[in-house]
């Protein structure tokens, strides 16, 4: 039997059964299926689902624990890390009789952080969930090896050591109290709190406007 007869033999793309969301009909590349439709074992169909309620949950309860949940554990940790950052703030330039308006800015600071939180595990939840039967592309755009999980959504983030140190070093420049931060906090508080928001709009604006 040739290879067309043997072609011929087999199911049409059309007639192949789409199990577990798998991405369109069977395709071959290089007279091998899809990398996506290899990863259908009998195992594949046990990875289980995310549920939004539990994210939900575990984010009212303690923002982070619902990425956590999702495998993104440096996100959640971020969020943790922001929370006690904001915290340890407001405590401190409250004992010292800081500036006023600064305080109130940290304050403010708390429920932004917290419902970003809670929207953002609800929205990976969907990324998570769909990223469990797609295969990841490669660079030029091909088809590229099965992932079996959400590679995308939970991928390796370098802003976390950034901020571990910036955290390590606000904590040591703190607890040394020296004479210039007093200084630069009681003159310029409300002031450095205005360019950080600034900063951080100009990040997001910038991250928005690059091409995809």
């Amino acid at each position: 039997m040739n290879d067309s007869q043997q072609h011929n033999s087999g199911p049409t793309p059309d007639a192949v059964h789409n199990r577990g969301g798998a991405p369109g009909p069977q395709q071959e590349i290089d007279g091998r299926p899809h990398p996506a439709w290899d990863a259908f074992h009998p195992y594949a169909a046990l990875v289980p689902r995310k549920r939004k309620w539990v994210v939900c949950l575990l984010s009212l309860l303690i923002p982070g624990t619902g990425h956590f949940y999702l495998g993104l554990m440096q996100k959640g940790l971020t969020v943790m890390l922001l929370i006690i950052m904001d915290i340890f703030a407001i405590v401190h330039f409250s004992i010292n009789m800081s500036s006023i308006p600064l305080i109130t800015l940290l304050a403010l600071f708390l429920p932004i952080i917290y419902f970003y939180s809670l929207f953002d595990a609800l929205l990976s939840t969907d990324k998570v969930n769909a990223y469990r039967y797609a295969p990841a592309p490669r660079p030029d755009g091909s088809p590229g090896e099965w992932s079996g999980e959400a590679r995308n959504p939970a991928q390796s983030q370098p802003y976390i050591g950034w901020l571990l140190v910036a955290v390590g070093g606000l904590f040591f420049v703190f607890s040394a109290k020296p004479d210039w931060i007093s200084f630069v906090l009681d003159k310029m508080g409300t002031m450095i709190g205005g360019m950080i928001l600034i900063g951080i709009g100009l990040v997001l604006f910038l991250r928005k406007s690059k091409p995809k």
